[in-house]
């Protein structure tokens, strides 16, 4: 059987990758739409669920951004709907979710973006999340991380695209916040960014070996510098990834590093409860 056109609003180029746009709002959806087409995606557009019915008949996005508020449905039936025609697909929330949105798995959703976010951040997360690996709801947790950057926008990008891959994260904005949540709880790796305000990561990460030798720590920042790689490395780095990185190769490196934590005794050496 040959395969049916797509309807007029998803007229897509070959090759391209496919962003599903649902935003009942026109003037914000035209502004979406040139963001995203000017950078040489394929966007469809949605205003309703049955428009969202329709286009995921014909195709199978690589990303939705999605607005809940729609006109036909809740924001809930709708992602429960898009879940049965494809339950990998990541889906960010294009506003904060009314009260009213309840999910029956908490991977249903893998972020948020704020509405006003500007377009270089925006075509940022949407790259990003494009380049993440597939995953389905329900994910097996894989390791519990500390995630300290004092850069919001990537740390909730990192935050979103490890608890994609069933990691459970915690996140700080700051050393001084990372310290004191690591006194909190038991994490089974840390991911600490190098440069930051206040205590630097290499400060960090001391003040980590001092209470505890065997916690992965994996070291990233925006510039390789080989001074600082070599004093991570003298100071009891377990990794060091440059910024952008592959995020597959962090996932193995995370992988790698966090079984060396499961056992009795490198449990029973740190301090603190889960909280």
């Amino acid at each position: 059987m040959s395969r049916q056109p797509l309807p007029p609003h998803a007229e897509t180029v070959p090759g391209r990758r496919h962003v599903l746009l649902i935003e009942p709002d026109v003037t914000r959806r035209q502004m979406l739409y040139d963001v995203l087409t000017r950078r040489g995606l394929n966007v469809y557009t949605a205003r309703t669920a049955e428009m969202v019915r329709t286009i995921l008949e014909y195709d199978r996005p690589d990303l939705i951004l999605l607005n809940p508020s729609l006109p036909d449905t809740t924001g809930s039936e709708l992602i429960m709907k898009i879940r049965s025609f494809n339950p990998s697909v990541p889906i960010l929330l294009l506003n904060d979710a009314p009260a009213a949105l309840t999910l029956d798995a908490s991977c249903a959703v893998q972020g948020r973006l704020p509405r006003e976010l500007a377009a270089e951040p925006l075509i940022a997360e949407v790259t990003l999340w494009l380049n993440a690996p597939p995953s389905s709801c329900p994910l097996p947790q894989t390791g519990a991380i500390l995630l300290v950057d004092d850069e919001t926008r990537m740390r909730i990008i990192m935050q979103n695209l490890l608890e994609l891959n069933g990691f459970t994260v915690t996140a700080a904005a700051s050393g001084e916040e990372g310290l004191a949540r690591l006194a909190q709880s038991k994490p089974d790796a840390v991911m600490l960014d190098v440069r930051m305000p206040g205590m630097d990561g290499l400060v960090v990460l001391k003040k980590i070996r001092e209470q505890d030798a065997q916690l992965p720590v994996i070291l990233v920042t925006q510039v390789d510098e080989e001074a600082t790689r070599e004093e991570a490395i003298r100071l009891g780095a377990t990794a060091y990834v440059t910024k952008p990185f592959n995020f597959d190769g962090l996932k193995q490196v995370l992988h790698q590093a966090i079984p060396s934590t499961k056992s009795p005794a490198s449990s029973a050496s740190g301090s603190g409860s889960n909280g």
